[in-house]
């Protein structure tokens, strides 16, 4: 399946929340960074590879009128869909079963591995620019809601309990 990282503008705000139905699910989609200078206007921006966020902006009434516009859109690795048929040995045969232990032992060795990595650096370190930036990675990445993350408090406290790191602002450095 192709994924695509989509990012989606609205002009003349620096920062505008807007709630969009879906049924009877409402979905908050925050966008934010825009300016307007002299030398022009920046769009209030919102970043996604959420097929499910992208289906939801593109058929809103704003987007439709165009309100909101797709500024990019990236192409990501796309993962290819492994259909694995295991093949069954009889049970009488001492083949089966070797080859049965041979792939336990090789997932037991796999997953200590992974255990060792975990244990080596158990927080996953984000390089970051702003409090913003923060907000919108535990959005994207942990669904926490802009409300949950009003303050920097919250924002330390969701971190922590996903074994984040943020590296690049002063007041999220702990």
């Amino acid at each position: 399946m192709v994924r695509y990282k989509k990012t989606y503008g609205i002009d003349n705000f620096a920062e505008k929340q807007i709630n969009i139905m879906m049924g009877k699910a409402s979905l908050s989609v925050l966008f934010s960074g825009g300016a307007s200078t002299g030398h022009g206007n920046t769009p209030a921006q919102f970043t996604t590879s959420e097929p499910i966020f992208q289906h939801a902006i593109e058929h809103c009434p704003l987007f439709l009128k165009g309100g909101i516009k797709l500024l990019n859109q990236t192409m990501l690795e796309s993962e290819p869909v492994q259909q694995e048929t295991p093949s069954l040995p009889t049970e009488g045969t001492s083949e089966g079963h070797a080859e049965r232990m041979e792939k336990v032992r090789a997932s037991k060795v796999a997953k200590e591995g992974k255990e060792e990595s975990i244990e080596a650096n158990p927080f996953n370190i984000v390089e970051i620019t702003c409090i913003e930036d923060a907000k919108q990675h535990l959005m994207e990445n942990y669904g926490y809601t802009v409300r949950s993350l009003k303050d920097t408090k919250g924002i330390i406290e969701a971190a922590k309990a996903n074994n984040v790191f943020f590296k690049g602002c002063k007041e999220l450095e702990q």
